[in-house]
């Protein structure tokens, strides 16, 4: 049986009660105040709770701080919402393909600097804006974009069209044919990356 930590035994707490302050949990919990506070703070600094509030708990005393689950910890219908979106938006209008579409209508005002190199630090910083945790590496044959996130990962189970938009969103952005060589595969560090090959071209 896994054991519970006691910093889960507080995210525990607070997933079932939605608030607490720390002297709540120190005492529901069993352990001290000072011990809750630096759980609590972990957990803040881990982005997993918030605070939400300060409660005065006596006229003399400071105010506790309240804190409450970071709203993604919650979950949401999201992924879902935008799958069923995107089907039916392929069904009305099947061509051009809906990913093109979207990659069109994500870059208007975006204006790429002359020559390659130039996009591509430009195209990494604008996919880094967007969690894509993105870098780009020369190789003889031609660059290569690589995502060490994806952003849409909650998407591709049920639409994997989504890396076309992410292909025509490079292609676009660099002016050359590009290739995705790699969905989610094994760096050499064993972390889940994508690979796109840019075919050397002339670039204004």
């Amino acid at each position: 049986m896994p054991v519970t930590t006691s910093r889960q035994r507080v995210l525990n707490y607070l997933q079932k009660h939605r608030t607490a302050t720390a002297a709540e949990i120190a005492r529901d919990l069993g352990m001290t105040t000072a011990n809750a506070r630096h759980h609590l703070a972990r957990l803040q600094a881990d982005g997993r709770i918030q605070q939400i509030d300060q409660r005065h708990t006596s006229r003399r005393g400071r105010p506790e701080k309240v804190y409450t689950l970071a709203a993604h910890q919650l979950g949401d219908n999201l992924p879902e919402l935008v799958v069923h979106a995107l089907r039916r938006l392929e069904a009305l209008s099947p061509s051009p393909p809906v990913a093109h579409a979207l990659a069109a209508s994500m870059l208007p005002g975006v204006q790429p600097p002359a020559g390659m190199t130039p996009r591509l630090n430009a195209l990494t910083n604008w996919l880094n804006q967007r969690h894509y945790h993105a870098r780009w590496e020369a190789h003889a044959d031609g660059p290569r974009v690589i995502f060490a996130h994806c952003p849409y990962r909650a998407l591709l189970d049920e639409w994997p069209a989504i890396c076309q938009l992410d292909a025509q969103l490079l292609t676009t952005f660099l002016g050359a044919e590009v290739t995705q060589t790699a969905r989610l595969e094994p760096s050499s560090r064993g972390l889940p990356q994508c690979v796109f090959f840019v075919r050397p071209t002339a670039v204004v």
